[in-house]
């Protein structure tokens, strides 16, 4: 039977094919995280992907609710350093319509002086993983706990 043209969720076909790839490969495994883009159905996707027994490969399938970018906003005391200068807590980031406009707006109002991925990558080096997980309880926490089960070296999940 050819998995990806099964009765399931359209979007997990996508992550089968990648599970697949990995498996050919002979990957230990396969970590992924996906926007959710407004696509109401994507998450019933990527927990069926996550799920499926198709291939045994191990997996930790991650949604990031809206987009990504919600996560950059979790922590404003990371943001504040990586922006040099105060910025206040942000709504909670999984309710923002657009996460990454929010951001760019932000980056703006505080005339940030450095581009939008320099400062992705500035916050991501100092972002309190715990203040993620609670400030994103339905689609960073979930992608932790997965990874957390994958039973590897937790050490980039032991920062505050």
């Amino acid at each position: 039977m050819n998995i990806t043209r099964g009765k399931f969720p359209n979007y997990a076909k996508r992550l089968i094919g990648w599970l697949r790839y990995a498996d050919q490969k002979g990957y230990d495994a396969l970590i992924l995280v996906v926007d959710q883009d407004g696509d109401a159905d994507r998450e019933t996707g990527v927990n069926f992907a996550q799920q499926s027994a198709a291939f045994n490969i191990r997996r930790a399938f991650g949604l990031a609710i809206r987009a990504f970018d919600a996560w950059m906003l979790a922590d404003e005391q990371t943001v504040s350093r990586a922006f040099s200068q105060t910025v206040h807590r942000q709504p909670d980031p999984e309710t923002l319509q657009s996460p990454k406009q929010h951001f760019e707006n932000l980056m703006s109002s505080h005339k940030c002086p450095t581009s939008q991925t320099a400062t992705y990558i500035a916050i991501c080096q100092q972002l309190s993983v715990d203040i993620l997980t609670s400030r994103c309880p339905i689609g960073f926490a979930k992608f932790r706990q997965r990874v957390e089960a994958l039973s590897f070296d937790k050490g980039w999940l032991t920062r505050g």
